[in-house]
Order: C-alpha cells, then structure tokens, then sequence
C-alpha cells in the first residue's frame, strides 16, 4: 500500500500539511480562551478583547477552508488508489489459469473490484488521515494539560488507553463479519447473474421455477442482510461505553478543581475541561479508526490474494505482433504430452505424440471425453502440458514453444461482448476496415444478414449475443478469427450450431479465405472431405488413429503426419 501512494506523494504531502495546520488553528481558539476568561474578561479589556476574538474568528475561518481543502485532496488520494488497485486486480485475474475460471465465480472477482477496492481506499486515505489528525489533536491538547493541571491529564489519558482495550477485542469480531458478508455479497452477486441472465431466465419460465428463483434469492439476500447488521452493531456497546466514560471526564475535572486541587485559574479549568471534551472527539475517532482498520484486514487479505499472485499467462503484445508478420508454420509436434484437471480421476490427455503439417485442414474427433477441446486448448497455448511439451517449427528451420504467438481459438461456447457487431470484430483487428469485416463476412454466409440489419455493422449484439441466433455468433466469432489473421486456426465445434448445407458453405468458403494457413477443426461431425485432408481420432485422452483422406492410414504413409518415436 506504501508503494501505491507513494505514487500520489505530492498530494498525500500537502494533505498531511493541511491536516496538522486545521489542528493547529482549532488549538489556537482553545489557546486563547484562557487569555479571554483570565484577563481580557475581568480588566474589560475591550482592545485585548477585540484582538484576541479577531484572532480566535481567523483561525476558524482557516480550519473551514483547511476542510474543505482536505476533504479535496482526500477524495483524489483516494480515487486514484481505487484506479490503481483496480486496475491490479484486473490484471492480475486477466493472468490466471485457464482453470481458475472454471473453479471461480465471475461475481467473486466483482465483488472485489466494486466493493473490497472501494472499502481499502477509504481506510487507507481517510483513516490514515483521520488517523493523523487525531494524534496530533490528542497530542496537543495532552501537553496543554499536562501544563496547566497534570494529575488531570494523568487521569485522562490513562483512562483512555484503558477503553482502547476493550476497543481492540471488538474490532476483531468486526474484521470476522467483514469477511463474511463480503462472501455473502459475491454469492448473491453469482445467483444474480445466472438466473437473471437470458439463459436463466428462459430455464427458469420453461420449467415453472420462478417463484424457486425468487425464494433462493430472497434467502440469500437475507443472509446478506443479517451479516451485515450483524457486522455494523458490532462494538456498539463499546462505542457507547467509552462515549459515557469520556463524557464523565469534564465533570470530574469541575469536582476536583472544587476540592482536591489548589490554585487552578477559572480560565484554566474551563480550558481543561474544554481540552477533556475535545480530547475525548480524537480519542474516539482513533479507537474507531482503530476497529475499522482491524475489520479492513478482511479486504486487504480479498485483494492482495489475487494480487500477490505470480503470473500464470503474461501478455503476448509480441507474440500479436509476429502473427501479424504472417509468420510460417512448418508443422506443430506434441511430444509425450500430458495433462490432467484438478478434481478428476485420471489424465484428459495421456503421453499423446503427434505431428501435424501445416497448410492442411485437420479434423480432430471422437466421443465426449476423449479429450478434443483438451487437445485443442494445448494447441492454441492455452493450457501447459503438465508433462512432454508443444512446439511448432517455422519455416527456416526455428522452434517457437510459445503457441498463443502463432496459433488462434475459436472455443465451442461463442463469445461476443454487448457491443455492436463492428466492434466485436475490431476485437480481432483494431485496425481493420469495413470492407474487410464484411469480406470475411460474406466467408462465413453472415452477409445477407448484415444487409437486412437496420444498423447494419453497428447493430448491438446485446448480452452475450443473445440478439443474434446461436449459429450467428459462431460465425461471427470465426469472423473475427478470421481477422485475427493468425497463421494457425483451432475451431472447437464450431458447426455444432449449423445445418449441414450451412456447415459445407462455410468450410469451402474457409478453404479459400485462409489458403496457405492452418485450420484444425475439433468436431462430432465431420465435413466432406477432400484429398489431404487428416482425421485424427482420439478416444479416452489418447489417439488412436490418424487418417489421410485419399491416401492410406498413418502408419506408413505419408510421411509428413507421424507418430513420434
């Protein structure tokens, strides 16, 4: 967290600056009362008077501004923190493995960007602030009446640090409920974006499960609820014992200046027990601070576990930029390997060794379970190998291990972003022009639909496409493959969502867009096949067979698809 303000230190400076100059305008006022009261008062000195209230009428007019100026500075401090950490937990979850996502909600990630973030930049700037102000109010007015009457300062003070015990033992149980109801927060959150979502939706009408729906979510709102209260009451009767104990100080100050203490100024016991009430503000402002910090640990630790974790997947700006330079693929090796998901029984890819040519169009098939998408995954650099290794040679004679930097995905579940159709294709190439959107298109027979569109490319494509029919966003994910411009395309299912007829004419429209380019196609249903065209069958996360159409089974011809030895 240093490091992070560190960054905004010229503002966090001068707010510290304003900060101590609000509290030393405050003091100033209690400072002068003494001199108002003892002298100025009893002499009906109306110059000194008039001098002294002038003084005491500046100063606040200068801890008013101080405020304002600070409640600035502190909400930019504060914002810009909130950017920064956002931005780190973005990145950080944007860098984790594939299969986090599967074991996570989506809504927990929310739930700490909307919520947790906002939760540490309070603590961080307004309690550090608070913090700073309180201590250097507590600190003054301390020495003041330790000057003009000690055993009462004494007596004070030790009282506080007594009540700030019983302070701590309270914020602990609020850091536990903290956690909690942040968890209840993203389960809600989760629930909310399954069953209000179009598919949740539609399930939920068609079999009569609304009032389920809605029964589930109250139940957990009210969970959340009660959490909530249970968090926020938490320490209130230490709050208020340590309000009515602070509030006592000033009477026992007048009973002790009356009786057991001498030679103590009227002018000085007003100012003691005017100190003793602006002590006690401070020191309850500390003690709180002290309980919302403990509770806050809860966020700290939300945040920086996604922070603080090391990169499983960094960016590959370069790897882009070499597939943009239409870098040629010789042919793609999978040596020995392997690779098992966490949870489940067995390997989804057992010592699989294969050697696939480029410029060939590849159909990867088998029975569910086989491990295809695995397979699939493995090869576009999704997934690491747990064991053996993926490497494509390139023309010239070069190994690259890095797939993400040659190879593209199209996963069997589609995905557009609620935005227009142009701007889901400008995902693939930020810099490619309309004519070349509606070329690939018409490759993929969406032209016609484009032309019937009242907005054309700029028609919204509403949440996960839902405006579009299930084949339509297949196709416009391969669209925007297609102007990816990868050297290597894996498509996962994606005919699934088309008629035959459909499926043909986008496979022969695919052979011309991308010749000299390879596709690997992971399906149940395989296309007509043409000359050259390889068929590897796997079943149980191994391959069993490899087939050349027009030419004889792998083993002993061709040549140029292999098992390894």
């Amino acid at each position: 967290m240093l490091k992070l303000m560190a960054l905004d230190r010229i503002r966090l400076g001068a707010s510290f600056c304003v900060v101590l100059s609000a509290v030393a305008l405050n003091m100033l006022s209690t400072v002068l009362l003494k001199r108002v009261v003892d002298v100025a008062l009893p002499q009906h000195d109306a110059r000194l008077l008039g001098i002294l209230c002038s003084v005491m009428l500046a100063g606040v007019i200068l801890a008013s501004l101080c405020t304002v100026l600070m409640a600035r500075l502190n909400h930019t401090i504060g914002q810009n923190l909130v950017h920064r950490l956002r931005k780190d937990v973005f990145h950080a979850t944007q860098r984790m493995p594939l299969e986090h996502f599967t074991s996570h909600s989506v809504s927990d990630v929310q739930t700490r960007i909307a919520n947790d973030v906002d939760g540490i930049s309070s603590v961080v700037t307004f309690a550090g602030q608070g913090m700073v102000a309180s201590a250097a109010s507590l600190v003054t007015s301390a020495v003041i009446m330790l000057v003009m009457s000690w055993p009462i300062a004494v007596v004070s003070l030790s009282l506080a640090a007594a009540l700030n015990i019983l302070n701590n033992r309270y914020a602990q149980k609020r850091r536990r409920l903290t956690h909690a109801q942040q968890g209840k927060a993203a389960e809600m959150l989760h629930f909310v974006g399954e069953h209000l979502s179009l598919s949740g939706a539609v399930l939920g009408r068609t079999m009569g499960r609304e009032q389920w729906q809605f029964d589930r979510f109250s139940g957990i709102s009210r969970e959340a609820a009660d959490t909530a209260v249970q968090e926020r009451l938490a320490g209130r009767t230490a709050i208020a014992t340590i309000s009515m104990t602070l509030a006592v100080l000033p009477i026992l100050a007048y009973w002790a200046a009356g009786t057991v203490l001498d030679g103590i100024s009227l002018g000085s016991v007003i100012v003691i027990t005017a100190l003793q009430a602006q002590i006690s503000m401070p020191i309850q402002q500390l003690m709180q601070l002290s309980s919302d910090v403990q509770s806050s640990r809860a966020l700290f630790e939300r945040i920086f576990h996604v922070i603080d974790l090391p990169d499983a997947a960094p960016c590959l700006n370069q790897g882009v930029r070499v597939a943009r330079e239409h870098t040629s693929v010789a042919e793609i090796r999978l040596e020995d390997a392997e690779y098992g998901y966490g949870g489940r029984v067995g390997k989804a890819l057992k010592s699989v060794n294969l050697t696939l040519p480029a410029g060939k169009r590849i159909f990867v098939t088998g029975e569910s379970g086989s491990g295809k998408s695995t397979l699939a995954l493995m090869m576009a650099g999704l997934i690491t190998p747990q064991s053996g290794r993926v490497t494509a040679r390139l023309e010239g004679g070069r190994t690259a291990d890095d797939m993400r930097a040659l190879v593209t995905l199209v996963p069997q579940e589609s995905t557009l972003f609620n935005l227009s159709i142009r701007e889901n294709l400008a995902f693939g190439d930020p810099s490619c022009s309309p004519g070349r959107m509606v070329g690939v298109l018409r490759t993929v027979e969406l032209d016609r639909l484009i032309e019937r569109l009242p907005d054309g490319l700029d028609t919204v494509v509403g949440d996960r496409g839902a405006s579009v029919s299930g084949g339509e966003r297949q196709r416009l994910a391969v669209a925007r493959a297609l102007l990816a411009d990868y050297p290597v395309m894996v498509f996962d299912e994606f005919s699934s969502g088309l008629d035959k007829s459909t499926s043909e004419a986008v496979f022969e429209s695919l052979l011309k867009r991308i010749e000299g380019k390879t596709l690997i196609v992971v399906t149940h249903r395989l296309p007509t096949l043409y000359g050259g065209d390889i068929v590897v069958t796997m079943c149980a996360g191994e391959v069993t067979n490899v087939h050349v159409q027009g030419g004889a089974k792998l083993h002993g011809t061709p040549d140029s698809v292999r098992p390894l030895a």
